[in-house]
This record gives C-alpha cells, sequence and structure tokens, in this order.
C-alpha cells in the first residue's frame, strides 16, 4: 500500500498528467470521501478558497469560461457553466467525489484485489487494461522506494 500512496503524491504533485493506477484512484476517492463524512458530520464547511495562485486560476477560467452560464438554443440544457461556477467546483471538495474521477472501475476494488480484477473477465468488458510493464503505467522513482 506504501506504492500506491507514494504514487498518489507524485499525480498530485505531477506537473503532467498521467493515468493513475486503479489502485491510486480507490485510495484519492477513499480519502475525498472519509474526508467529506467527517466534514458532514462536523458540520464542516468543505468550501475553502484556493490558497495559493488564485489569481492565476481565476484569470485561466474567465478565459476558457463564459460569464454567465450558456444554455443550448432552445433554452432547454445547460451546455456550459460559468467561470465562477466551475471555481466554485474545484474550491468545493463536495464536487469531487463526482467531478474529478471519470469511471469507478476502481470501486471493484472493495471485493478484488488488483491482480484478481486484472485477471477476471469483468476487467475485459469494462474495458480496464494492465497499463503494466512500461506500458504507460506510472513507474515510481526507485529511489522512492528505498
Amino acid at each position: 500500500m506504501g506504492k500506491a500512496f507514494l504514487g498518489l503524491k507524485a499525480l498530485l504533485e505531477s506537473e503532467y498528467e498521467f493515468v493513475p493506477e486503479l489502485v491510486m484512484e480507490y485510495v484519492m476517492y477513499s480519502l475525498i470521501k472519509l474526508r467529506l463524512e467527517t466534514t458532514d458530520r462536523l458540520g464542516i464547511r468543505t468550501q475553502e478558497p484556493l490558497s495559493c495562485q488564485r489569481d492565476y486560476v481565476v484569470e485561466a477560467l474567465r478565459g476558457a469560461y463564459p460569464d454567465e452560464r450558456e444554455y443550448s438554443d432552445d433554452g432547454e440544457d445547460l451546455v456550459r457553466l460559468s467561470w465562477r461556477e466551475e471555481l466554485e467546483r474545484i474550491e468545493d471538495l463536495h464536487y469531487y467525489e463526482n467531478t474529478y474521477f471519470w469511471d469507478f472501475d476502481f470501486m471493484l476494488l472493495d471485493s478484488l484485489t488488483e491482480d484478481e480484477l486484472m485477471d477476471s473477465p469483468v476487467s475485459g468488458y469494462l474495458g480496464i487494461e494492465n497499463i503494466g510493464d512500461g506500458g504507460g503505467k506510472f513507474m515510481l522513482p526507485p529511489e522512492w522506494l528505498e
């Protein structure tokens, strides 16, 4: 499990995007869920302004998102959120659980090990690929494992 935490740390500190391993997604989701349960139970707010580079983030969002929500031509469907709403999604941990994971395949790790999952027919059905052996899998620097 130590490798999962080190990989998660590397993912969070990385300047580049990479596909996290299922166990890293599982750990991150579990930490977010635990934090949300704790804050809800204690009545603590989950929205916190970004502490560093907030001006940079706001400027980037203003350039990428409209000032007001955009709807489809018939006015029925929401097309894009405003930059303020996107900022709220970044600053509020409640949004993370449902917006920062593109699927929930990692939840299968509740009942299977990662190896069992990769060897099962379910992995092919869900499109879970074993990206090991250097084929796109993030490799921890050897010095981290010493």
